[in-house]
């Protein structure tokens, strides 16, 4: 039988004194025999070298002490005084279930064609207490195997929840230092665009604590280094990012067309509710036939029945150069609903020309679209509108339609699906 692989446990530390005991006593605490921890204190000036001065006699332990750099110079100064064949990097501020390392160096040391392996979250708060349900298992369509699209698509997972061959970031290199909270990110995309496999182990083995001044919850920095992280990831990859774009823009489409369906079939819901509750709504649609026309003929305007991404729904066609105006009763503030197409039957139609849509209410403008089904597939699909209208002084409101054409008029089948005032 073959003895195990030594594992190291980088664990940089920056006055975090109130949580590094317990993240340092989860490392030593590993069901897993083989264990050297490398704490890397980054300049710490709270009462961090107690805390590790209560640790310095276990052998496992190496404690190195530097100037402040950062969390990613710490993390690549441990992991250069690390002698396992495996390394995990875990946050002074974490900690990790006592399983964690022998569940995942298994797979490691039985398939050498992988390059990582990483589990799921338990988010806990200040107090270890658990604080939310994040899921990495739910966060990601793909896990396991090239996971470099699914990163680029999105799916949060922290460094402690992996294990990774050293021989791998050997190859690969360190954190960047100029990508602070975004650095580990980086790292398992660079990692995966270089064929390296991962394999997702289905379990909690790791502990996150979010806390009100991490560097995770400082939205402003987090989205500047995850461009940063992706612009390095553009100039080195540029094939792979590529591809992972196109996918993202599948999953948009995928996204879109769900949310088009869930729309149209809780919207009827929605409205027997409303009604229920005595909301007042004013069909566009069911008081057709009491607008007034302001442009164009008569044939110009109508109500279709139109089934567009496989739903049917009831709108109002406008071909341009047109424009309705309904006069709703009431001067009570509410809110104006719908949403704006082209029939899909123009959309691949040369003589199709560009529309313009402009809802207005009350003289002011509320909405304004300008689709081209012809040039631009992201037009081919309903686009939603709401917004809010003020009370009005007048004792009425005035909505109006219109639509433009952009060039030539020839089969601009311009549709308003659905539009109505809601108080």
């Amino acid at each position: 039988m073959h003895a195990p692989d030594l594992v190291s446990i980088v664990i940089p530390a920056y006055n975090q004194a109130q949580y590094l005991a317990q993240a340092v006593t989860s490392a030593l605490a590993q069901a897993y025999p083989a264990i050297e921890v490398v704490i890397v204190d980054d300049g710490s000036t709270d009462d961090t070298p107690a805390v590790l001065a209560r640790v310095a006699d276990d052998r496992r332990v190496t404690v190195i002490t530097q100037e402040n750099q950062g969390l990613a110079a710490a993390r690549n100064r441990g992991l250069a005084e690390a002698r396992g064949a495996y390394v995990a990097f875990l946050d002074s501020d974490d900690y990790l279930d006592p399983a964690h390392i022998a569940r995942l160096a298994q797979p490691l040391r039985e398939d050498p064609r992988l390059g990582m392996t990483y589990c799921d979250i338990i988010t806990v708060d200040v107090d270890g207490q658990p604080a939310g349900d994040f899921s990495v298992e739910a966060s990601r369509r793909v896990l396991s195997g090239d996971i470099f699209d699914s990163l680029v698509i999105g799916g949060y997972f922290p460094p402690h929840t992996v294990l990774v061959r050293k021989a791998v970031l050997d190859q690969i290199g360190g954190f960047d230092l100029a990508l602070g909270g975004n650095a580990d990110y980086e790292m398992w995309m660079r990692l995966a665009a270089e064929g390296h496999r991962a394999l997702f182990v289905g379990e909690k083995l790791a502990y996150y604590r979010t806390s009100a001044g991490s560097m995770s919850t400082d939205a402003a920095h987090m989205r500047a280094t995850r461009h940063a992280a992706l612009e390095r990831i553009a100039r080195t990859y540029p094939a792979r990012l590529a591809r992972a774009v196109s996918l993202v823009q599948e999953v948009n489409t995928d996204l879109h067309a769900a949310n088009t369906w869930l729309h149209a079939q809780w919207q009827p819901v929605i409205r027997r509710l409303d009604a229920s509750d005595g909301a007042d709504i004013y069909s566009l649609v069911d008081h057709f036939g009491d607008a007034q026309r302001v442009k164009g003929r008569p044939e110009q305007a109508a109500v279709w029945d139109v089934t567009l991404d496989g739903i049917g729904s009831r709108a109002i066609f406008l071909h341009p150069a047109s424009e309705l105006r309904w006069t709703v009763s009431g001067a009570g503030a509410g809110r104006l609903v719908g949403a704006v197409a082209m029939h899909p039957d123009v959309w691949k139609n040369a003589e199709t020309g560009a529309v313009d849509f402009t809802i207005t209410v009350d003289g002011s403008s509320g909405f304004f679209a300008s689709l081209d089904v012809v040039h631009r597939e992201g037009d081919r699909r309903w686009v939603e509108f709401s917004f809010d209208v003020p009370a009005s002084g007048a004792g009425s409101h005035e909505v109006v339609l219109e639509t433009r054409a952009l060039g030539r008029d020839w089969f601009c089948w311009a549709l308003i699906r659905d539009p109505r005032f809601c108080r």
